[in-house]
């Protein structure tokens, strides 16, 4: 993501999350078992998403020597602005003496076991063991993943041999990079919500059970995101539990969840709003800042989305705080969705570093809240 400052750890959760994207694939083919610790048939050459993952699970990712790690910004669509999305970019070193297979599935695993793959595409390029000066380009080869409107094509080089497998949103986590002028329709985020796409260029990080998240192409200092049920989280006063812990007994519903965020005394809320979202869903929202008993350096964490559908036990793969700093502005939406088991709290964010920033991005989400599309059969799960 990609991810805005609100979040803990961001780029450790997306590690998690694009672990997911190996093994939810393997488990989605009948197997629960690690993808990195089985012992898979024959999958060379790769023609689909289950063949790399195959692959990928019989491949030594230590084999495989990284020697430069690092991102690039130069892969514009239409606009120069484009140059904001940051390619991670790898260099590694393979050892001699590999067949095909191995090569493949070596550099396979590593690309997975290291969460290269990334919204905004990505690339590795693959050097012989070398002494002296590094040669100017990859001599033994390379892997590139290149991503848009949920589609993953991943072409994988060495020597003359070229393999390219193109997928779409694995089970549990899809990368949808850039969305074209439309509608786009979630896969795993209450899946079936569908949503209009306008003409200014926007992308997409994250499509998974956990989250569904959108950003300007020409400006990711923002990001609109949509969760649901959250849990309320306070700084422990236990000394023999510090950290951040979960708080019982506040209702999960708008006016109980807004009732809790007013009372925090971190908190700068503004008086509560009714906006309609979803084509007349009633949505209760306030605007948050960090209050200046929050240090300039420091995020004072409000919310845990560590339970896909809120259940009370640990996501596999899934789970974040979400909180404010000191001049980052935040808008929030709460609307109950669904009744019975499939009842949940929709949370939408509308994030920004800056407050012009927060301006913009307040007027451009209207429409894709408007938009909004809820599926009919929405999930189950507890609160």
């Amino acid at each position: 993501m990609l991810t805005p400052g609100t979040e803990l750890s961001g780029f450790e959760r997306h590690r998690i999350l694009a672990l997911m994207l190996i093994a939810v694939s393997l488990t989605a083919c009948g197997s629960s078992t690690n993808p990195l610790d089985s012992a898979p048939p024959l999958a060379h050459p790769p023609a689909t998403l289950h063949d790399l993952t195959t692959l990928a699970a019989s491949g030594d990712p230590s084999a495989v020597d990284e020697i430069n790690h690092g991102s690039r910004g130069l892969y514009p669509s239409t606009t120069s602005s484009d140059v904001d999305c940051q390619k991670p970019h790898r260099e590694v070193i393979l050892r001699n003496g590999l067949s095909e297979r191995q090569a493949v599935s070596d550099l396979l695993g590593y690309f997975f076991h290291n969460s290269v793959e990334n919204s905004c595409g990505s690339e590795v390029w693959v050097y012989h063991p070398f002494t002296g000066n590094q040669p100017r380009g990859p001599d033994a080869g390379s892997i590139t993943l290149d991503v848009a409107d949920g589609e993953q094509k991943l072409a994988i080089g060495l020597g003359v041999n070229k393999y390219v497998v193109t997928y779409t949103c694995a089970s549990g986590l899809c990368l949808p990079g850039r969305l074209t002028t439309g509608t786009y329709t979630t896969q795993n985020f209450l899946p079936g919500m569908v949503l209009t796409v306008p003409r200014n260029g926007w992308s997409s990080g994250e499509d998974s059970a956990g989250e569904f998240n959108l950003h300007r192409v020409d400006n990711p200092a923002g990001t609109i995101h949509f969760w649901v049920d959250p849990h309320p989280i306070a700084k422990s006063t236990d000394p023999a539990e510090p950290g951040t812990v979960r708080v019982r007994g506040v209702p999960a519903t708008p006016k109980g969840l807004l009732a809790w965020l007013e009372k925090d005394p971190d908190l700068i809320v503004s008086d509560p709003m009714v906006r309609t979202i979803a084509g007349g869903i009633q949505a209760s929202s306030v605007d948050v800042d960090a209050a200046l008993t929050v240090p300039p350096s420091d995020r004072h964490y409000y919310f845990d989305f560590g339970g896909i559908y809120g259940d009370n036990t640990p996501s596999p793969g899934y789970g974040f705080y979400y909180g404010s700093g000191r001049g980052e502005r935040v808008r929030l939406y709460f609307a109950s969705i669904g009744s019975g088991s499939t009842a949940h709290l929709l949370v939408i964010s509308v994030y920004a570093r800056d407050p012009a920033t927060f301006a913009s991005l307040v007027a451009s989400a209207q429409p894709f809240l408007d938009s909004l599309h809820l599926p009919a059969d929405l999930p189950t799960g507890p609160r």
